[in-house]
């Protein structure tokens, strides 16, 4: 599952709403057998801070720096 844009209106930000797509994304992927390419940055950055959603990512694929 390739996730390549995360998008709140700017009136909506800064309560949470993106990390909530997020996760909901990431449970729908481990629910159907899905590996999760975070093409977007905000999904990278997630990835980042909560490294065990990293056991989502295909084999190979890295998050960069």
């Amino acid at each position: 599952m390739r996730i390549h844009h995360t998008e709140v209106p700017p009136r909506l930000e800064g309560r949470g709403i993106a990390s909530q797509i997020v996760r909901e994304a990431f449970a729908y992927a481990e629910a159907n057998g899905l590996a999760v390419e975070p093409w977007c940055s905000f999904v990278r950055n997630y990835m980042r801070q909560h490294p065990v959603t990293q056991r989502l990512l295909p084999e190979g694929f890295t998050l960069g720096r």
